[in-house]
């Protein structure tokens, strides 16, 4: 199996189209890469032009990009994920950052005059997003749970300043989790 790699300013991206020629020739169907990315931000999706060209994707989503491909057999993106854990000097996942940009895009998507603030300290504490000046957003990854003491002390800043916080765990379904973005920001602004 060869699954090219490439590098730019972004980060580290992953060939889509190596990956969708190996599906390709293990079940005999195509697959529309354009239609499956559509709903991808642009900075994380690299898109050849012409005849030949080669659509990549960026590493850290694309264990996220396959578990929500509901077409594609488990063992298939079992054998892909495997095979990317083993290519050297790939970059480890962060899904914060690209949580945190669907969930902006999405919010003013739904509330347009909304305000967003990414990556707001208060009392040397770091929130992912700020809301309205209203709501954080705090998207905890893995390691996360063994770092509780500081997410106590991050709920209690939050507290103190009169914010209202919402936690995001990683292994949530992100649609689950917009859509409790969703309606808890409409709770607590409208």
């Amino acid at each position: 199996m060869e699954i090219k790699t490439t590098t730019n300013s972004n980060g580290q991206f992953i060939c889509l189209s190596d990956i969708f020629k190996l599906y390709r020739i293990r079940y005999d169907r195509e697959y529309n890469i354009s239609q499956a990315i559509k709903n991808i931000p642009e900075k994380y999706i690299i898109k050849g032009r012409g005849r030949n060209s080669k659509t990549y994707i960026d590493y850290k989503i694309l264990p996220f990009f396959l578990n929500t491909r509901r077409n594609i057999p488990n063992e298939f993106k079992k054998e892909i994920l495997s095979y990317i854990e083993n290519i050297e000097d790939v970059l480890p996942n962060n899904f914060e950052a690209f949580f945190c940009d669907i969930c902006s895009d999405f919010l003013t998507g739904m509330f347009p005059n909304i305000r967003i603030k990414k990556q707001h300290t208060i009392n040397n504490k770091t929130f992912d997003l700020l809301i309205n000046d209203v709501v954080l957003i705090e998207f905890d990854e893995a390691h996360h749970k063994y770092t509780k003491v500081d997410d106590t002390s991050k709920n209690k800043i939050a507290s103190q300043n009169n914010y209202k916080i919402i936690r995001i765990n990683a292994n949530t379904n992100y649609g689950i989790a917009l859509s409790n973005v969703y309606k808890k920001i409409k709770l607590y602004l409208y």
